[in-house]
């Protein structure tokens, strides 16, 4: 995210912030890399060494279905390589590594529905 400093220190410094003032509400942490579910384990994984001393944590990952995952989709459904295994195959990555550790998740953000019903697909 930042070149001088680590998103994991980043979120660690603003959970911490949170919990000094408040030990009741849920904090939402997105991950490195715009969040992806498809490229959790290489850019986010660390996270799950995040501290939260209330225990009401839950990690966020973006999911798009465009060939490149970049949820630009700028062309037609079946140019974009579009098929119903997408989301599943590029969201796996992310659960997979997660509830192996018993976290809470949450998938925020999926482009499928404005890419494919605005014109575009």
């Amino acid at each position: 995210m930042l070149p001088c400093t680590p998103w994991f220190a980043v979120a660690q410094g603003i959970i911490n912030g949170i919990r000094t003032s408040n030990l009741k509400t849920q904090i939402i942490v997105g991950g490195d890399g715009w969040s992806s579910g498809e490229f959790w384990p290489l850019y986010s994984d660390n996270l799950k060494e995040l501290n939260d001393p209330s225990n009401n944590m839950t990690f966020e990952a973006h999911v798009y279905f465009d060939n490149n995952s970049s949820g630009r989709c700028t062309e037609s459904y079946d140019d974009e390589g579009g098929n119903p295994n997408n989301g599943i195959e590029r969201v796996t990555p992310f659960l997979m590594g997660q509830f192996l550790i018993n976290l809470k998740l949450k998938i925020t953000k999926s482009d499928y529905l404005f890419c494919f019903t605005n014109g575009i697909g």
